[in-house]
């Protein structure tokens, strides 16, 4: 099996885009972009996103022990497409809410899930990233998020309630 057939196996399945944020130590804000996270339990509240063990923003994770996941919303593919690009500065994007939060957060997200970090499980080329909910707060539904399929970004359209249909 190539790398290619995987990525394409794997890309039929669309996903939501958001931006994993911390800081470094030394308050160097990182941030890169995932399609990988899922909710893990809801008692407690805990959630996942694998980074490549490559990224800063892993570093940032391990050094800072939190983390934020901002659930990006359809109109931030440019941010979205700059931190899909290792090492984009984070600092030249002006798109926090404060710049000096200890996780920073993305102003206009659907959603913002802040992290303290449970534990890094290594596999392959990245990190399952394992984060206790501490904070969370959403838009209210109000913006449609920023979703991805078969290697470009896509549109949701919600459907109708199941039962609503002739009713």
């Amino acid at each position: 099996m190539s790398q290619r057939a995987f990525r394409d196996a794997m890309g039929r399945f669309p996903t939501g885009v958001a931006v994993v944020s911390s800081r470094q130590g030394d308050g160097a804000l990182r941030a890169t972009t995932v399609n990988a996270l899922s909710s893990v339990s809801l008692e407690p509240p805990t959630v996942l996103v694998c980074l490549d063990l490559a990224s800063f923003t892993l570093a940032a994770v391990r050094d800072s022990k939190r983390f934020a996941i901002n659930v990006l919303a359809e109109d931030h593919r440019d941010l979205s497409d700059h931190f899909a690009v290792r090492g984009s500065p984070a600092e030249e994007v002006d798109a926090w809410v404060d710049p000096e939060h200890p996780t920073p957060l993305v102003r206009g997200a659907v959603a913002h899930v802040e992290c303290e970090l449970e534990r890094v499980i290594e596999s392959g080329d990245h990190a399952i990233v394992l984060g206790a909910v501490v904070a969370l707060a959403d838009d209210g539904g109000r913006a449609t998020p920023l979703t991805f399929l078969g290697g470009s970004y896509a549109r949701v359209v919600r459907a109708e309630p199941v039962g609503a249909a002739g009713a």
